[in-house]
């Protein structure tokens, strides 16, 4: 009978100890687990697979051409999918016309048609192709050298793979690209801005009430397209006009002020592709509807100098 109680209590102790095993690794489990948790940063980015197994398809293309331009080119709309189901992260370097073009290396063309008063940025070019989904759609940039090529090729350097463009196929109007008569400015790394010449706003607002002012005052209106902008953003703080032949200095209205249809730009953090205005106030006692030529000063926040542009009033 003693026996028999001593084996119990053994059997009782090793239970006892092996359910205190137990708690100890899950409790080592539990501490181990909940200190890697802590650790994870939650601002580290989610690793994603690129595969290069791509199928590029050319879905549409239209052809341009200028006399102030000595290039053509084509607007080509892409879709590249990837057949893994991955992420798509792809060299345009890879793309290459049969004239020894590769599409990352496009800047002199655009350029050009910046200085022939062509917005590019209107176009809707993408300038990389890369995309965490499986299927991306782009549109790229294809310059055309030669003058009496009746035919493009664009070869994937990658697999072979070729498009063949048709150059008296798809003739579109690059009118639609062109800016108005107007001025760009730029400092080649914050902003890249085209100022229209002004005209004349007839409707005004100073916040949500309409603004009326003398009849020997014209509001005058330079609207502002941003092209491009730098990682830091632009803001214009301070404006001002001042007409040829003149010693006044008129200031653009303040943020308060707008039209119908346009924005005050002063003192706004600019966005790409939006158009916004400045508005001067032009003493005209005799209504005679002059035309002031004149120089716009703009003070961008950070810089201490003003960009001075000759531009038109009419």
């Amino acid at each position: 009978m003693r026996r028999k109680i001593r084996y119990d209590r053994l059997i009782l102790v090793v239970l006892i100890a092996l359910m205190a095993i137990v708690v100890l690794v899950l409790g080592i489990k539990v501490l181990f687990f909940n200190g890697d948790k802590e650790n994870v940063d939650p601002t580290e980015s989610p690793i994603v697979e690129v595969s290069d197994n791509l199928e590029i398809k050319l879905d549409s293309y239209e052809v341009f051409s200028a006399s102030d331009l000595d290039f053509r080119f084509i607007l080509a709309n892409f879709t590249f999918q990837n057949l893994d189901n991955k992420a798509i992260d792809f060299d345009l370097s890879l793309l290459e016309t049969n004239e020894l073009i590769q599409l990352n290396n496009i800047d002199e063309y655009l350029n050009a048609l910046q200085a022939a008063n062509y917005s590019y940025t209107k176009m809707g070019i993408n300038r990389e192709v890369k995309s965490n989904e499986a299927s991306l759609q782009v549109k790229l940039f294809i310059p055309v050298e030669r003058e009496d090529a009746a035919t493009l090729t664009l070869s994937n350097l990658k697999n072979s793979a070729q498009f063949t463009f048709d150059l008296n196929q798809n003739m579109a109007d690059i009118s639609l690209y062109r800016n108005a008569s107007g001025e760009t400015i730029s400092d080649g790394k914050s902003y890249d801005i085209y100022v229209s010449n002004a005209y004349v706003s007839s409707s005004m607002y100073r916040g949500d009430e309409q603004y009326t002012y003398p009849s020997t005052i014209k509001v005058y209106t330079f609207k502002l397209t941003v092209n491009e902008l730098g990682e830091d953003g632009a803001t214009i703080e301070e404006a001002y006009f001042v007409p040829d032949g003149s010693t006044e200095e008129y200031a653009a209205l303040d943020a308060s002020f707008s039209s119908m249809k346009d924005d005050n730009i002063l003192g706004v953090p600019l966005k790409v592709n939006d158009t916004y205005a400045l508005f001067f106030e032009i003493y005209n006692p005799d209504d005679s509807g002059i035309s002031y030529s004149g120089v716009l000063r703009l003070k961008f926040a950070g810089s201490n100098a003003f960009v001075e542009i000759s531009t038109t009033l009419d």
